[in-house]
């Protein structure tokens, strides 16, 4: 499985639109006002890893950030149960624990 990145892209309207890739398909998380600090970090795209280490890393202290990857984090819970997919540790070792439970 191909490791999921995430990437912004600006639209225009001083507004940030942020994707996930994973496996040759881009999902669209959300929208938000354009930040330089966070497009910048994410437009190149960045692995699921380095997006998430801005919510638990304490020398990264920087509170934009800090809410970017909260929001993805949340919208990416979203992607995974709308089109049944796996994306984050936490669901591959759920699903991983049913199927052991279910045989």
């Amino acid at each position: 499985m191909n490791d999921p990145k995430i990437y912004c892209t600006g639209n225009g309207n001083k507004q940030l639109n942020f994707y996930v890739k994973q496996g040759g398909e881009s999902h669209f998380l959300f929208t938000q006002r354009f930040n330089s600090t966070a497009y910048d970090f994410y437009k190149n795209g960045v692995s699921l890893d380095k997006a998430m280490s801005f919510k638990y890393s304490k020398k990264l202290n920087c509170s934009i950030m800090t809410k970017v990857s909260e929001k993805i984090t949340r919208y990416l819970k979203y992607i995974e149960k709308e089109y049944d997919m796996i994306i984050l540790e936490k669901t591959r070792r759920i699903r991983q624990e049913q199927l052991r439970y279910a045989a």
